[in-house]
């Protein structure tokens, strides 16, 4: 997932961090991302793929792997840990992937807000992102 402006892109990449895949729909940041990634439009493209994720997606349909999560005063055993540690290495390479999308100035937390009225906004990411596809894989 990716937030700009108040809104939350449910981004899919590779586990090499090749941007594959962003929502269609961008959602309102206050929302969990559960319901983000079910109403972006992201979960029924992935629907047949294996998917990997963070602990904001414990228990969503069409995710298959999150980490382990820790209870209260109960620490996760050896296994758990290295688990987590690898799985913390894949998702690293997916914030490699939302990162690069991120070039895009607009999209960027520091380098700007989107100013525009919220109803051209989903057309507007639209743009951005085939933009991206067209000049990562010309």
């Amino acid at each position: 997932k990716a937030g700009y402006s108040g809104m939350n892109l449910q981004i899919a990449a590779t586990l090499d961090g090749v941007l594959v895949a962003v929502g269609e729909v961008p959602i309102h940041g206050a929302r969990h991302d559960a319901h983000a990634y079910a109403a972006s439009g992201l979960a029924e493209r992935l629907r047949d793929l294996p998917s990997v994720a963070d602990l904001g997606y414990i228990g969503v349909e069409g995710i298959n792997t999150v980490p382990h999560k820790r209870s209260p005063g109960i620490d996760l055993d050896p296994s758990q840990v290295e688990f987590n540690t690898a799985l913390g290495r894949i998702r690293a390479a997916v914030e490699h992937a939302i990162a690069h999308l991120k070039t895009w100035r607009m999209l960027s937390e520091e380098g700007g807000r989107y100013r525009y009225p919220i109803s051209k906004y989903e057309s507007t990411v639209a743009a951005i992102v085939g933009l991206y596809f067209f000049a990562a894989y010309e």
